[in-house]
């Protein structure tokens, strides 16, 4: 059951997320689909930190390079 504070900041609801696919099987492809790119993104440390704690959660090694816009 996602947290109300994160509903309110996403718009994104549990009824959403129905059916969706586990982060066990999407991280990979993810990871994959991602490769040796850089991400760039506002706050990225918000954002990664989620996957960073997923691959540590899984065994996964984290190398993401990542640009972070919030000055």
């Amino acid at each position: 059951m996602l947290d109300q504070k994160i509903v309110e900041m996403t718009g994104i609801t549990d009824d959403m997320l129905v059916g969706a696919p586990a982060i066990e099987e999407v991280l990979p492809k993810f990871l994959e689909f991602v490769g040796d790119l850089v991400l760039i993104a506002h706050n990225a440390d918000f954002d990664t930190g989620f996957i960073r704690q997923a691959c540590q959660e899984q065994g996964i090694a984290y190398g993401l390079t990542v640009i972070d816009t919030w000055v």
